[in-house]
């Protein structure tokens, strides 16, 4: 028979053991994903895209195709366009 003290001891033990398994099975599923930033110039405007592989997994929108917008006191964020790149060092100058 489990008095109170065994009984608290028992469902701590059980409440560790479910939180050991929880972190084990999240760890297990962790995978480092590659995420790289790619130039695409489209209608005459350079855009940015993140791809994973050769997979593409976000893009900038169509109001800001840079990914910029500025923003200036008591104004609308206005989008900043890029039309040149130049690429030197691993280093995309827009």
């Amino acid at each position: 028979m489990l008095n109170t003290k065994n009984w608290i001891r028992f469902l701590d033990l059980r409440f560790i053991a479910i939180v050991f398994l929880m972190l084990a099975c999240s760890a297990a599923r962790a995978e480092v994903v590659e995420l790289r930033p790619a130039v695409v110039e489209k209608d005459g405007v350079i855009r940015l895209e993140y791809r994973s592989g050769e997979t593409l997994v976000g893009r900038s929108t169509d109001a800001a195709p840079a990914g910029v917008e500025l923003l200036l006191p008591g104004e609308k964020a206005v989008p900043v366009s890029f039309r040149a790149k130049s690429e030197g060092d691993g280093v995309i100058d827009l």
